[in-house]
């Protein structure tokens, strides 16, 4: 490992490449692994492994960079306005079976009865019912390409994420990695992904429609952003771009809170 000193230190550590253009050119993976270092595309390190360290860059925080490939998957440009298409409309078919609590219960009804996971969520959902009148949904929608012989390729919807949405951000930065390396080949234009700059201007508008609608007893001090994390989080490095754009776009500050340190500080107003 190669050690620096700034105000937090950075370790480096090798990790596995994905590749989908194979290559063996160690100076072009070379090259990769810098750029995503440099911009922070990064996971901390696991506890196992950081704990081999000396106290100095435990304490400081240890990082490796993440998996990558060197160039994206081939998807057809047709397949791909597709699916970025139907984004808001599936966005709003997940909010309204969010709302269906029958609907909800009778689709769940054999998974609530086998998974205790499920079932306690479905509880705190029935018993508990949203008291908000704002709400925001941060969704990734993954897809997969079918192809078949003889047949036009098609993407298949594998899941949507609304509870651990994450990569948002890190993707937007493995995006321009590909597009840096394509046009250091002189290779295709790649077309741009903005996820991570989405995801902060939504947290954005609303953080301005709960500022409209907040009651003046609370008062005119500013209102912040809470995401709850889970202690030793190794995708922290995702969720503080996230913490930085929000800020770059809208000037709001973003705190990082676990479910602990909630209980222990926080009151309900």
């Amino acid at each position: 490992p190669r050690f620096c000193r700034a105000s937090c230190v950075v370790v480096v550590l090798a990790q596995g490449l994905s590749l989908t253009t194979m290559t063996t050119d160690p100076a072009k993976i070379s090259e990769a692994v810098s750029w995503a270092i440099a911009h922070g595309a990064v996971y901390a390190l696991p506890a196992a492994d950081a704990a081999l360290l000396g106290d100095e860059y435990r304490a400081a925080g240890a990082f490796a960079h993440a998996p990558f490939a060197l160039a994206p998957f081939p998807w057809p440009a047709t397949e791909y306005a597709k699916v970025t298409a139907l984004q808001p409309a599936l966005s709003r078919v997940v909010d309204r079976v969010s709302r269906d609590e029958a609907w909800l219960e009778a689709t769940l009804k054999e998974t609530i009865a086998s998974d205790a996971f499920t079932a306690k969520v479905f509880e705190i959902y029935r018993d508990h019912p949203n008291p908000q009148t704002l709400n925001l949904g941060l969704l990734r929608s993954d897809y997969m390409l079918d192809e078949k012989p003889g047949q036009a390729p098609r993407s298949l919807q594998v899941e949507i994420n609304t509870i651990a949405s994450s990569f948002g951000c890190l993707s937007e930065t493995v995006s321009q990695l590909h597009a840096y390396l394509a046009a250091k080949d002189g290779t295709d234009e790649l077309p741009p992904n903005a996820a991570g700059t989405g995801l902060a201007r939504g947290i954005a508008a609303a953080h301005a429609a709960y500022l409209q609608r907040r009651p003046a007893a609370l008062g005119t001090a500013a209102a912040v952003v809470a995401m709850v994390v889970q202690p030793g989080e190794r995708n922290q490095m995702d969720q503080r771009k996230l913490e930085h754009a929000l800020f770059d776009v809208a000037g709001i500050p973003l705190l990082r809170i676990t479910l602990a340190e909630l209980a222990a500080r926080a009151v309900v107003d």
